[in-house]
């Protein structure tokens, strides 16, 4: 199996692989879930945008997930779970659904049906991780033992980060748990691989007044000490919930071999896959946020030089229709975010226009701010018009206006050219621009030059 980011939600993932992969393809399944800590965590863009004629510089906030689960049928989804070949996990969840809150519930339920095929999809020798901390840890063991078995658990992992949360009402919140289970009584652990060097406290030594110098060092426990993960701080994508690639090191180099396929289905901004890489070992990414995949790709993966396929985006028209026949919006938010790399509005803020990039040109880079609008339906040079105005009133600098081949019209072109160009050095940039989104979709590429240009350097701060 190939390298590969999926764009969708991972238990449609898990299902297809378990049916296409009877016998298992995983060697080890990282996962680093939500906790059911009813947060929305918000990754931020800084982004040099302009407030309406203000100038102020500020900071885009998207919503990376939301750390919630409570949207979930349970009924539905526990009615599933009767068939399957494991009905300890039906018995569990239906039998305390009363002593569960319904968030609880929910997450529990949602967890439960992805571990069930997450361990499906796991060959025999395959080993499994989960991060997590002491909001569901407890819950989430219990039901680890349900999918795995109890005697396949492994491990409880202490990873001690130290750094805040310090408080003055209780014991300092330090560390996160990982849960270890493999699929059987075989599995791969490379103990040579991370074997950890000795280090003394201040001031002892052996009892021969000796220093202590083994050159293979200890074999390494069940306590991952932040001393030995850190500085990671040049890691940090500004993703909250980002864990170091020395931590996934660590895993990864003792429950695998190169050439093992790797998993995450929560993949967040990616860490195990990037380390997968690393490593070479092959790998699979799942993630049902767009901005979480375009993240790894642009600012990760690129680094690596790394050969792998994204699935779950529109790759021709055809799939592009599908996608706006479902969602308009998240139509909008893939041509914009993941196509663009810009920020889409907000579902329902109809300003007149979709969303925005901020774009810089050499040498002087100065930031230019592009609007853009996104029509999947009729249009023409009416809705090109009021388009113009919206930019102006806005103050942006460009305006990129994104429609079917069909719509577009010669009018609507010489509208265009009438509105003049931006000298930026080596470019020449339209401030008014219609393209068909069949350009997006071509695979030669038929962009502007100063539109590729815009792509590949937006303004992140």
């Amino acid at each position: 199996m190939n390298n590969a980011l999926y764009y969708a939600d991972n238990l449609e993932v898990l299902q297809t692989l378990a049916e296409e992969h009877p016998k298992g393809i995983v060697d080890l399944v990282y996962i680093d879930p939500p906790f059911n800590s009813n947060k929305n965590y918000n990754m931020p863009f800084k982004d040099l945008i302009r407030s309406c004629g203000n100038g102020d510089k500020n900071t885009a906030l998207k919503q990376a997930f939301a750390d919630t689960w409570s949207n979930i049928t349970l009924s539905e989804e526990l009615e599933r779970m009767k068939h399957y070949d494991n009905l300890e996990i039906y018995n569990f969840l239906h039998a305390n659904r009363k002593i569960f809150t319904a968030s609880q519930s929910s997450y529990l339920t949602m967890m439960g049906s992805r571990l069930y095929y997450m361990r499906k999809v796991m060959k025999e020798t395959a080993s499994f991780y989960l991060h997590c901390d002491p909001t569901m840890s407890h819950y989430l063991k219990v039901l680890c033992d349900i999918v795995f078995d109890g005697k396949n658990f492994q491990n409880e992992l202490v990873w001690y980060y130290g750094g805040g949360g310090a408080s003055t009402q209780r014991w300092g919140r330090k560390h996160d748990i990982l849960l270890f289970y493999t699929k059987s009584e075989r599995w791969t652990f490379n103990a040579d691989a991370v074997r950890q060097p000795y280090k003394w406290l201040e001031g002892q030594s052996r009892a021969d007044g000796s220093e202590r110098d083994l050159e293979k060092g200890k074999i390494a426990d069940d306590v991952f000490i932040h001393h030995s993960l850190m500085p990671w701080a040049k890691e940090r994508l500004g993703y909250p919930t980002q864990k170091p690639e020395k931590l996934l090191d660590r895993i990864v180099r003792a429950s695998s071999l190169e050439g093992d396929l790797v998993a995450d289905f929560f993949c967040g901004c990616g860490t195990a896959v990037v380390v997968a890489e690393k490593l070479k070992r092959r790998w699979i990414g799942v993630d049902i946020n767009h901005l979480a995949i375009s993240e790894i790709e642009t600012r990760r993966l690129k680094k690596l030089d790394a050969k792998y396929e994204v699935k779950g985006f529109p790759v021709d028209l055809a799939s592009a229709e599908r996608l706006i026949e479902s969602s308009r919006y998240d139509f909008q938010n893939w041509l914009i975010e993941y196509k663009l790399r810009g920020h889409s509005n907000k579902r329902g803020a109809d300003g007149g226009y979709d969303g925005h990039m901020a774009i810089t040109f050499p040498p002087k880079k100065e930031v230019r701010i592009c609007l853009i609008e996104v029509k999947s339906g009729a249009c023409g040079l009416a809705q090109l018009r009021a388009f113009q105005q919206v930019v102006r009133q806005q103050e942006a600098d460009l305006g990129l206006f994104v429609c079917l081949a069909e719509n577009i019209t010669k009018p609507m072109l010489a509208f265009c050219d009438e509105q003049g160009l931006w000298k930026e050095s080596l470019f020449s940039v339209p401030k008014m621009s219609v393209l068909s989104l069949q350009e997006f979709l071509a695979k030669d590429k038929r962009l502007p030059r100063w539109l590729d240009h815009a792509i590949e350097n937006v303004t992140y701060g």
